[in-house]
């Protein structure tokens, strides 16, 4: 299941560099931190694995219908199919200094009507032959000084804009 599941606004997750490994159990549908519907939600120095692949829906940090929300310092490792980083529907969040391994599927992913997010100086590897290290299907976004590699060279690629209007991309390695 979810380890961390946000049920307020305001709310502030400091693991200390503490671990939040989500994947004993064998179901779809878990994340390590859910936050579904509030605002002003601050997650860091977390560490989060995942070594289970069940299937699809079982991102590090998914975050649905939210507003300026942070994620910072953070390290995760994620096996299988599924999003190191989720934000759907989201607004003015900003996702920084973050080491992210996305073994399957993509380091972070924006999608939905929300806009004004900004993914600063995260080091991002991406290492199945269908991932993207970021990948944007929102609109009017900022993504800069980002270290991205990916090991598929024939398919995986580093920043994929998808259906996104107005995004800022800009010294990204």
């Amino acid at each position: 299941g979810t380890c961390f599941d946000v049920k307020a606004n305001n709310v502030t997750l400091n693991c200390n560099r503490r671990l939040i490994n989500y994947s004993t159990a064998e179901l779809p549908n878990k994340w390590g931190v859910r936050v579904n519907g509030y605002n002003d939600t601050t997650i860091f120095n977390c560490r989060i694995r995942n070594e289970q692949d069940v299937g699809m829906n079982d991102e590090g940090i998914y975050i649905s219908y939210a507003n300026n929300t942070k994620i910072i310092n953070n390290t995760m490792t994620i096996f299988g199919m599924s999003d190191a980083i989720l934000l759907s529907d989201v607004s003015n969040s900003l996702i920084a200094n973050n080491t992210i391994r996305a073994m399957d599927k993509d380091g972070v992913d924006i999608q939905g009507a929300g806009t004004n997010n900004i993914i600063l100086s995260n080091e991002i590897n991406c290492s199945s032959s269908s991932c993207s290290g970021i990948r944007i299907d929102a609109a009017s976004n900022k993504i800069f000084n980002n270290f991205i590699t990916t090991y598929n060279a024939s398919s995986s690629v580093g920043i994929t804009l998808s259906s996104a209007s107005n995004n800022t991309v800009y010294d990204n390695t």
